[in-house]
């Protein structure tokens, strides 16, 4: 499982997350799951394939671009059932993921059965709610990307599917 993480911090939105590839009993490292794209920062969960869908597809990059970051969305979910489900469902079928994706200092939640919640800071995978908890006691002492870390650290302490290194992408100024 996994660790991603997800904070706005101003006109940035960043995310952050472990490096793990787990299934029951087997576990690899096998980097980054978080990414930008066009302005946007995209982390996926539960899914290696549609990680690597989203990251590679030429059809995403060209034939569907994704609008600019800065362009004022006031409903991600047509991006989100629009673009991202057909994407990846035509090609992986119903498997549930979730989704991370934020830029221009806005921040969202795709659930797995593509419900989309605009959140200030959000995680996803098998330690979010450590994650989560630490990012909340941390509130006011450091900057967004520092909490982003040391909330990571604290899920791979607690939970068995969660390990470093960690990887941060920025969107925004």
């Amino acid at each position: 499982m996994t660790i991603i993480m997800g904070a706005i911090s101003g006109d940035e939105t960043i995310l952050t997350s472990d490096s793990l590839a787990s299934e029951d009993y087997y576990q690899s490292e096998y980097g980054p799951k978080v990414f930008t794209l066009s302005g946007w920062v995209i982390g996926v969960s539960n899914s290696f394939t549609a990680l690597q869908i989203l990251q590679s597809s030429l059809a995403l990059a060209e034939e569907c671009p994704m609008p600019a970051a800065e362009h004022e969305l006031e409903d991600i979910s047509i991006l989100s059932l629009g673009l991202l489900r057909p994407l990846i469902t035509d090609v992986i079928g119903t498997e549930e993921i979730e989704i991370l994706i934020g830029g221009g200092g806005k921040l969202w939640h795709i659930q797995a059965d593509w419900a989309v919640f605009p959140l200030p800071y959000a995680a996803i995978g098998s330690g979010s709610s450590y994650a989560l908890g630490s990012y909340y006691s941390q509130a006011g002492t450091t900057p967004a990307k520092d909490r982003l870390l040391e909330a990571s650290k604290a899920a791979e302490f607690f939970c068995p599917s969660v390990k470093g290194p960690f990887h941060t992408v920025v969107a925004g100024k």
